[in-house]
């Protein structure tokens, strides 16, 4: 039976202060060594939401990390509600009727934050008794353990990103809730076959290459350095006699190997690369060839950014 109000996103019922109450015995009782405090206990949106999607007939979807608020969060959106100025009319209706949902102001990378995140969306789960906490805490230990290691800068890696993170631990959790969802497994089952046999943990959470630095100096300790190249005009006179003792203008070397003679522009056409300003210097304003750089790189394309062949940084042995 279709309803108008399918594609409308409606609260969840609403648990009672009774049935939390029972939640937390059955939680202090099974996990006695566990403390559930303000900060690490869901909030009731939160808590209404994972009870919601056990129902059957529901799927387990992931929940944005904004939304995943402790009753402390929720404590403070209600008091900065209170403070807030007086809404006429419809307004004040609206504001009455529709309760503001409760979102974390501002999502921080340290693990102390994220760990405290973490409990908290774990508490969820476990308090309506869907999983078990220690295969949650087992998947989560070793997420932190992948996002926390640290990589010496010779190595060029680093862990992820606070952006990267995120986006990983949603397909993390979009991969578990697809065997609860679409395999029918039991929740449990599918924490543990990601945590422990399959490879999705070090495949999404893997580090990162470094952005490095690059020093004219040329002396720096594992980043990028300027390699000089043979191609620059020599110091001195740029004249040099000849047989008869004439003098020459100094002939510019062969075309190397390692250079692409031709390159694609912006616009999408091939344009062939001006060799003179990569060597002695090109003085037309007007020059109609490509002013880039044409030093093929390991992958075979050429790297075709806006600098000198010189200016090419390479990294030292």
């Amino acid at each position: 039976m279709e309803s108008r109000l399918a594609w409308t996103d409606l609260p969840p019922p609403k648990l009672s202060a009774e049935h939390v109450l029972q939640l937390k015995s059955k939680f202090r009782e099974h996990y006695p060594g566990e403390l559930l405090t303000a900060s690490n206990t869901p909030c009731l949106r939160l808590l209404s939401q994972v009870m919601h999607q056990t129902k059957p007939g529901n799927c387990l979807e992931w929940f944005p990390w904004k939304s995943l608020g402790s009753e402390e969060n929720w404590n403070r959106a209600q008091e900065a509600k209170v403070s807030k100025t007086f809404k006429p009319g419809s307004a004040l209706l609206a504001s009455a009727l529709v309760e503001d949902v409760p979102e974390l102001d501002d999502i921080q990378g340290n693990p102390f934050f994220l760990s405290r995140v973490w409990e908290v969306r774990r508490n969820a789960y476990v308090l309506v008794g869907i999983a078990h906490l220690g295969a949650w805490k087992e998947i989560d230990s070793k997420v932190m353990d992948h996002y926390t290691k640290t990589y010496s800068e010779s190595s060029g890696l680093r862990p992820p990103s606070l952006q990267e993170f995120l986006q990983c631990d949603r397909k993390l959790w979009e991969t578990i809730f697809h065997l609860v969802n679409a395999e029918q497994w039991e929740l449990n089952q599918a924490l543990l076959e990601v945590s422990r046999v399959r490879s999705d943990i070090p495949t999404l959470f893997m580090p990162r290459p470094r952005a490095l630095s690059i020093s004219k100096g040329g002396k720096s300790k594992g980043k990028l350095a300027w390699r000089p190249n043979p191609y620059d005009k020599p110091a001195g006179k740029g004249k040099t006699k000849g047989k008869g003792g004439k003098a020459d203008s100094a002939k510019a070397p062969a075309w190397p190997d390692h250079w692409a003679k031709t390159l694609i522009t912006p616009d999408g056409a091939s344009q062939e690369v001006c060799k003179r300003f990569h060597t002695t210097g090109c003085n037309f304003p007007k020059c109609k060839f490509l002013h880039r750089c044409p030093i093929l790189l390991p992958s075979g394309s050429p790297c075709n950014l806006p600098h000198k062949a010189s200016e090419h940084p390479v990294m030292h042995a």
